[in-house]
């Protein structure tokens, strides 16, 4: 049976990564395309969590934290925990 790993802390890390593109004010689609992630998957991911769904039904892709991090000069550290600036440097897009 495949680990699954902590569904809470997948959804908590998703919520970050959406509350920054939006702060960033980055569409989905955009985030998407300059990063080369399924855009579907992204749009539905959103879609349950507004919706307030808690089975994380979908799982983040590496890809798209590094390319938060280093397009849009996240913080990898308040990505991945919450704690500290979200920004790390300005953003670059």
């Amino acid at each position: 049976m495949a680990r699954r790993g902590n569904p809470k802390y997948e959804l908590e890390l998703q919520r970050r990564l959406f509350d920054a593109m939006e702060q960033i004010g980055v569409p989905i689609q955009v985030f998407c395309a300059s990063g080369g992630l399924y855009r579907q998957k992204y749009n539905d991911m959103r879609t349950a969590l507004q919706r307030g769904e808690t089975d994380c039904k979908f799982r983040l892709d590496a890809g798209a934290l590094a390319h938060l991090c280093i397009y849009y000069g996240v913080s990898s550290q308040w990505l991945l925990t919450g704690k500290g600036k979200m920004y790390a440097v300005s953003p670059q897009h």
